[in-house]
């Protein structure tokens, strides 16, 4: 179907989109890291503190959701130059795990908006 050169290339491809999802992760996991220890949760109140903890786990949520969509385009490619059952049913998964995430991210991202603003649900 392809020819053996391309496929080559695209192998090359899904291998740095790959790689290129978990610096994105890493790069994530340090901003998160950074803000986490950049402050002194031991100083704070509790509400502070809570707050401080729901914008951190949001932003490293939005990494996970980021490198979610790099893998997805690198099994995308995989999936067409070798469609296997495996591949398919694996692109399947990653698609419905970034798909929850993403619900209940834009829910809670969402709920503090209101928060934010005074309404009650």
């Amino acid at each position: 179907m392809f020819d053996t050169q391309l496929i080559g290339y695209l192998d090359w491809i899904i291998a740095i989109l790959n790689i290129c999802s978990i610096i994105i992760l890493l790069v994530g996991l340090v901003l998160v890291l950074k803000n986490l220890l950049s402050q002194h949760p031991l100083k704070k109140d509790y509400a502070t503190r809570n707050k401080r903890n729901a914008d951190v786990r949001k932003l490293l949520a939005s990494y996970i959701l980021l490198s979610l969509e790099v893998l997805v385009v690198a099994d995308i490619i995989e999936s067409v130059i070798k469609p296997t059952w495996t591949d398919i049913l694996k692109l399947a998964l990653i698609i419905i795990i970034r798909t929850i995430i993403s619900y209940f991210l834009n829910l809670e991202i969402t709920d503090k908006a209101k928060n934010e603003r005074g309404e009650t649900k």
